[in-house]
């Protein structure tokens, strides 16, 4: 009985021994040591051979410790446990890379940005990463091949490379159009030939180019809207580059006339410029009284531009000078409607109505001076104070001009914003 509890005390005993350095157990309840394999280690003291971690390797038979685990060089990964050979370290895909030894999983190569792609198997620094070109964009991460590269459709373009999104296109503007694909300039939009309009954004054939209607023309090329005929002009056909003069002496009564019957006789004047009247009317006794009827209106690009209260009376007084000066008579010579001297009537829709009296100028002439810059420039320079909007912004339209007696009215409404 003693000699049975003697052998299993030394069976435990040699169970438990260490092994040396570079061996260990083959199982948790094996008495003898055997030599570490390859991609496995031991320290002296260890009872079992340990694995190379994921993202190393080792051919080292019998190795003493984890240094023996060579890692996986930059550019590769390996997810497994106690590799025998470098053979398990594998490529960083294309469109990716690493530049660390020792990734233990593919996750850990870095994704190539949104905008570039890289076919490189193995790479070693995101250098190797190629921008999208001009024209094109892509927002896919980690790309593998230039054909990831979206191209900018017709009517787009874009001069960057490494575009990231749909945006990095930019519209042709209006007025051009563009039938390329991967447009990498804006001068791959071509204008819409005088005569001719496009009024939106990223256009991609030339059948969006609209002919000018009656009443209206397209100086040059590329715009996106077609100018009215000025007053004193008109215009029958479709396609127009230029408005028809009326005859001299002759005008029209608003823009954007379309034939030529709208151009009506002005006021026949005698060689000293007054005002023909009848002999022994009181309008030949008095001809420099004439009054002609001045609408206008204010305008802003601006939506939000409004009025000063406390700059009306300025702004009043302001547009009568103006309107003065390009009717030729002294700044008294214009009223308002009430008849107030000096002043204009501003209702609160932004419109302009005043009376010049004593003008010896006809209304064509008059129209002239108002559409001309002198009086723009002024016009916007006063608006510009009133309103504290840049002049630049601001403009006066003209609605009519016409000879027409006078006589005072109640006071409009004044006030509101330029339209």
């Amino acid at each position: 009985m003693a000699f049975r509890a003697l052998v299993a005390l030394l069976t435990a005993a040699v169970a438990q021994a260490a092994c040396p350095a570079g061996k260990g157990h083959p199982t948790p309840d094996s008495a003898s040591c055997v030599a570490c394999g390859e991609g496995t280690w031991s320290a002296e003291g260890d009872d079992r051979c340990t694995r190379c971690r994921p993202g190393t390797w080792s051919d080292v038979r019998e190795a003493t410790a984890e240094s023996a685990c060579t890692p996986c060089p930059a550019g590769t990964w390996s997810a497994q446990e106690g590799s025998p050979t470098k053979t398990s370290c594998q490529a960083c895909p294309a469109g990716t890379w690493g530049d660390k030894a020792g990734l233990s999983t593919q996750a850990q190569c870095a994704s190539c940005a949104a905008g570039r792609w890289s076919g490189e198997r193995g790479a070693t620094a995101g250098a190797v990463c190629q921008a999208c070109p001009a024209g094109t964009w892509s927002q896919q991460v980690g790309s593998s091949a230039a054909s990831h590269c979206i191209r900018c459709a017709p009517g787009t373009w874009n001069d960057q490379k490494a575009g990231t999104a749909l945006t990095s296109c930019k519209k042709c503007r209006p007025g051009t159009w563009s039938s390329r694909w991967a447009a990498a300039d804006a001068d791959s939009c071509t204008a819409c030939e005088a005569g001719r309009y496009q009024p939106a954004a990223g256009q991609a054939n030339q059948s969006v180019c609209i002919r000018c209607g009656p009443g209206k023309y397209a100086a040059s090329a590329g715009l996106a809207a077609c100018a009215a005929c000025p007053s004193g002009s008109w215009q029958s056909g479709f396609g127009s580059t230029a408005c028809t003069a009326c005859p001299a002496g002759q005008w029209t009564a608003s823009a954007g006339a379309i034939k030529a019957s709208a151009c009506s006789a002005g006021i026949p004047k005698h060689e000293d410029g007054i005002p023909k009247h009848e002999e022994g009317t009181p309008e030949h006794e008095d001809a420099q009284a004439n009054a002609i009827h001045i609408v206008l209106k204010m305008k802003s690009t601006d939506p939000s531009a409004t009025i000063k209260s406390d700059r009306i009376d300025a702004l009043q007084a302001a547009t009568a000078r103006n309107i003065a000066s390009a009717c030729g008579v002294g700044a008294a010579s214009v009223v308002d409607l009430a008849g107030r001297s000096g002043s204009v009537t501003i209702t609160r829709g932004a419109q302009v109505d005043a009376y010049a009296l004593a003008v010896t100028k006809a209304p064509a002439d008059v129209r002239t001076a108002l559409a001309a810059a002198p009086f723009q420039d002024a016009m916007a320079a006063a608006m510009s104070s009133a309103v504290g909007v840049p002049s630049a912004e601001l403009s006066v339209d003209l609605v009519s001009v016409a000879a027409e007696s006078f006589s005072p009215q109640p006071d409009g409404a004044e006030g509101a914003a330029p339209g």
